[in-house]
């Protein structure tokens, strides 16, 4: 019993569900739970406008029971019979157009009554999207740019008053700081434009410093946060290249400059404020995000996901490509590497290698997780015949994958491995999902599977920046019956790969580490 379709005509609301059962009442139910034994005294029943196979409601949502409007509330749809009930879910495709069903009626000044859809985070898994409607009576928020009020605002006003009078009076000139709070080690972009420094001399000017602390796992305490306050005040530039929640607290204070270098490519999982209205989405001022002096992207075809991930303007993005790709495709590199590897692992030479790097699902770092379920290893190690998978999990993701016994010769853990990018060198293919891994593997011109069995409902509840059937850059497979096929038939949509990697080639013709030096040394002003 699905519901399959929504719309709207001025005030009323209409509901299709399919259903062809005899005897069944719906309703609107408060509570979340996905079965219940009775309806709840705070439901509102819906009655049906007609069935024949579909049962279709006409809600006038201002005249519910009692001729009033649905009240404040998060409501889901239920179907009761015989004195028990079942929660009613969405059809497959139908939580696409929750964004474009929202419906706000302006009604007094400042006050507006709003109504719109998502699917409910908790209670929806892969086999089951549960729809909520949401209907709130609202007020005009004047203090919508301030995100900490009361004791918390307070605490944060003390800090910031510390930080203030760090950053009064220090010199800059010259001070650079590398930034990161989700990292316990400078590495990727970050690591490459420390690199380039040094060999262009250029430490010999600058006072570099560097601040790496893993803070999602490891709260720091306050003197932690002081010192790192007082580490910031006295900064011309912090490069970060990850998200940096100590800039959600305070501003880059005047004089200093916050340059984001984003490590990834394109991918297709949604983060920063294309996340907007989601569990976790930046706050709508108060965000670092709206703090970079500059961002850099991997390519002009990328700064329009850039600018929907931060919230930036147009001219506030750098095209350099990634400090961690110079040098990415240079044949010499690439063979000393695969010599060197081939030294270290000889019993993976001469066979086929298979890159599996998913990324996590859950809501972040603390509940990240993958289904290992939904790799069946002894069908895959036939299916490769001789050939190896070389597993590289999402770091978030804490469990190991689960090497079954006797097949110790197919499948080896490179989870601690530390640069992907090196890997894509000895793959022969790449099996991923939603990460943006496949943007650099893609580059080398090698084909590239997405194993998305929880596609629907990963677009649902996280969200994606673009359909991922429509846009993956090779052939996506929803099984893994599906998956098997395209490793023995070896389809791997590669014409998709190739017209991908000619569209972003050209961030790798240009040295980025030196474009972005230059644009850093030249006050943040870029061409």
């Amino acid at each position: 019993m699905n519901l399959i379709d929504i719309a709207w005509e001025n005030i009323f609301l209409h509901l299709t569900i399919a259903a062809s059962e005899e005897g069944v009442t719906f309703y609107l139910s408060k509570s979340m739970q996905p079965a219940l034994d009775a309806r709840p005294a705070d439901s509102v029943v819906i009655e049906p406008d007609s069935a024949d196979g579909e049962t279709r409601f006409k809600l006038n949502i201002c005249q519910m029971e009692g001729r009033a409007f649905l009240d404040n509330g998060d409501w889901a749809i239920y179907a009761e019979k015989d004195g028990a009930a079942r929660r009613v879910a969405a059809d497959a495709g139908l939580p696409r157009q929750f964004a474009g069903l929202a419906r706000i009626f302006p009604y007094a000044e400042g006050k507006t009554y709003s109504v719109w859809f998502s699917v409910d985070e908790k209670e929806s898994s892969e086999t089951a999207l549960y729809p909520v409607l949401h209907s709130r009576f609202q007020m005009t928020d004047d203090d919508w740019k301030y995100r900490f009020k009361g004791a918390k605002g307070a605490a944060l006003s003390t800090a910031r008053s510390a930080y203030s009078a760090y950053a009064k009076g220090r010199s800059k000139e010259g001070n650079l700081l590398f930034l990161s709070q989700t990292k316990d080690r400078i590495s990727g972009n970050l690591a490459a434009l420390d690199k380039r420094l040094k060999e262009r001399g250029l430490d010999q000017k600058l006072h570099i410093q560097y601040y790496f602390h893993d803070e999602v796992s490891h709260r720091p305490g306050k003197a932690q946060l002081l010192k790192l306050l007082r580490l910031i005040a006295g900064q011309r530039w912090v490069v970060v290249d990850d998200f940096v929640p100590i800039f959600s607290y305070i501003d880059p204070p005047e004089g200093t400059q916050l340059i984001q270098l984003w490590h990834a490519g394109v991918g297709f999982k949604s983060v920063g404020y294309s996340r907007f209205g989601k569990t976790g989405s930046p706050h709508p001022a108060e965000s670092y995000h709206r703090k970079y002096a500059f961002a850099n992207a991997p390519s002009e075809e990328a700064v329009d996901v850039y600018r929907e991930v931060f919230g930036i303007e147009k001219e506030a993005f750098l095209t350099a490509g990634m400090p961690r790709l110079d040098g990415f495709t240079d044949s010499q590199r690439i063979e000393s590497f695969r010599e060197q590897f081939f030294k270290d692992y000889p019993e993976l030479q001469g066979r086929k290698l298979v890159l599996f790097a998913p990324t996590y699902r859950g809501a972040g770092q603390k509940d990240a997780y993958y289904d290992y379920s939904k790799i069946d290893q002894e069908v895959l190690a036939e299916a490769l015949d001789g050939g190896a998978v070389l597993v590289k999990m999402h770091p978030f993701i804490k469990e190991r994958f689960p090497v079954r016994e006797g097949l110790e010769d197919c499948f080896y853990d490179f989870s601690d491995y530390p640069d992907i990018n090196a890997l894509y060198y000895i793959a022969d293919l790449l099996i991923t999902d939603y990460s943006s891994c496949y943007y650099e593997y893609a580059l080398l011109g090698k084909p590239v599977l997405f194993y998305t069995y929880d596609r629907l409902a990963y677009q649902a509840l996280r969200g994606v920046h673009r359909d991922v059937a429509e846009n993956a850059p090779g052939r996506v497979c929803d099984t893994f019956a599906e998956l098997l096929d395209a490793v023995r038939q070896k389809e791997y949509d590669y014409e998709k790969t190739e017209a991908f990697r000619k569209a972003h080639a050209a961030g790798l013709e240009r040295n980025a580490a030196d474009v972005i030096i230059d644009a850093i040394l030249n006050g943040g002003k870029h061409e």
